[in-house]
């Protein structure tokens, strides 16, 4: 299995940010880690191994990204910063991340956005706020209330990363017809 570790710059984080690659060929499957994990966890745990047949056999390509949530979810002090941080976070897997693998690594489709734990948590915002990017998501043992996380404490930027909050307003049809087109999958 070609397995391939890719670092650049981030202009949205301000600093630098890794991610690795498993296979060649496939459909893309974006890993998020789990709670202030990094990119090396997925593999580390035995995920890259229990998938490794598919990739092998060129049916999906992996990609586990880094995380931030150290400096926004999961930072000791609970205020705004944690939603600013964690949009800048978005801003640099959409923005950045993913042209970066369509230049490097030949994507040229949506992902599959996956994860356990709160990577389930990122894997289920991911694609229901970018279905532009990603056309599923596969969450594994999840946690999806941001709120219960942070011990109630809520404002903007929790609500907007907060699917049970933010679905139930959203109306506009195109953006809707784009979600309906995918799948979603939580095991829990």
């Amino acid at each position: 299995m070609e397995i391939k570790h890719h670092k650049f710059f981030s202009r949205n984080l301000g600093q630098d940010f890794e991610l690795k690659s498993y296979g060649s060929l496939g459909k893309p499957v974006m890993v998020f880690h789990t709670s202030s994990g990094r990119f090396w966890d997925y593999e580390e745990r035995g995920m890259i191994a229990a998938a490794a047949e598919f990739i092998e056999r060129g049916d999906v390509m992996f990609f586990a990204v880094d995380g931030r949530d150290w400096e926004s979810w999961n930072k000791p002090v609970h205020d705004e910063w944690m939603g600013l941080r964690h949009a800048q976070y978005e801003a640099c897997i959409t923005e950045e991340a993913i042209p970066f693998l369509a230049n490097n690594c030949g994507v040229s489709e949506k992902f599959i956005a996956t994860g356990n734990s709160l990577g389930a948590f990122h894997a289920a915002n991911f694609f229901l706020k970018f279905p532009g990017r990603f056309d599923s998501a596969v969450c594994l043992s999840g946690i999806y209330s941001l709120k219960t996380e942070l011990g109630g404490y809520s404002d903007a930027g929790v609500y907007l990363n907060e699917p049970l909050s933010y679905l139930p307003g959203l109306n506009d049809d195109n953006f809707l017809s784009r979600l309906r087109d995918g799948y979603f999958v939580l095991a829990h």
